[in-house]
């Protein structure tokens, strides 16, 4: 059986493949569902993001195989120290779960545009890889 944890190879893996389709162009979209019993979060430059082009391997999902015959989104679980490169520090920023902290999510905090989420990218893969 396989883990439900991203392993740190994994991890670093996405965060260059994110950084770069923004680099590319990709278009920033979020969406913030507040319908009671289905609350989900998307950001596409970010690590909740659901599009199948930045998770296409199987085995970076919970269920490989709803991914491969459905294309199911549905990436594993990082471990505390794999962060967003969108969350504020927990220091600053307290809060249960990454939404709280999360510079596209909260109001109080400014949305990056595509100059900064590629610097905050690059800090968090220098961060991994060091």
């Amino acid at each position: 059986m396989s883990s439900t944890r991203l392993p740190k190879g994994r991890f670093i893996a996405a965060l260059l493949r994110i950084r770069a389709q923004i680099k590319r162009g990709l278009k920033f979209e979020k969406y913030d569902s507040d319908e009671p019993g289905a609350k989900s979060t998307h950001c596409s430059w970010g690590l909740c993001s659901e599009n199948e082009e930045q998770w296409p391997n199987a085995e970076d999902h919970l269920w490989p195989d709803k991914f491969r015959e459905h294309k199911r989104v549905a990436p594993k679980y990082r471990e505390d120290t794999d962060e967003c490169p969108f969350a504020m520090p927990r220091d600053t920023a307290p809060g249960c779960g990454c939404f709280y902290r999360c510079r596209v999510f909260q109001k109080k905090y400014k949305t990056p545009n595509r100059e900064q989420a590629v610097e905050l990218y690059t800090a968090t893969i220098n961060q991994h890889i060091s």
